[in-house]
C-alpha cells in the first residue's frame, strides 16, 4: 500500500541548495551599502532551515561578524560543535534547565528594555 507521504513526495520534490557563494555576495553587497561601522548579527534558526548549522556558521565567521544569534538552544551547541568561538545572541532564551549549558557555552540571552 503507498501511504499519503509516498505520494506526495512523488507528486512534490522537496529540493533545497544553499549557494554559499551566494552568501558571501550578499554579505559584501550589504557591508558595502552600510559601510565598516553597523555591527551585522546573522540570525541562524530551524538547523539552517534544515542546511546544518554548522557549515552555514563557518562561511558566516569569516566575515567581519561581531556575534552570531539564534532562537534555540540546540542550534546554539550546534555552532560551539562547529568550532565558532564569536559571540551568540539567544532571542529565544531557553528553559532553567538549559541555563547551565547557555552559560557554560557562552549564549547570551536577549533581554527587552523595559517600557518607561
Amino acid at each position: 500500500m503507498i501511504s499519503d507521504t509516498t505520494i506526495v513526495e512523488s507528486v512534490r520534490p522537496r529540493v533545497m541548495e544553499f549557494d554559499l557563494g551566494a552568501l558571501t555576495h550578499n554579505y559584501r553587497t550589504l557591508r558595502a551599502q552600510i559601510g565598516p561601522e553597523p555591527h551585522i548579527i546573522p540570525a541562524l534558526k530551524g538547523n539552517a532551515y534544515g542546511h546544518g548549522v554548522g557549515p552555514i556558521a563557518r562561511c558566516l565567521a569569516e566575515f567581519d561578524i561581531n556575534s552570531l544569534s539564534t532562537g534555540s538552544l540546540q542550534n546554539a551547541l550546534a555552532i560551539r560543535e562547529a568550532g565558532i568561538d564569536l559571540p551568540i545572541v539567544m532571542f529565544g532564551g531557553t528553559l532553567p534547565e538549559g541555563m547551565p549549558a547557555m552559560s557554560l557555552h557562552r549564549c547570551n540571552n536577549m533581554r527587552p528594555k523595559p517600557a518607561i
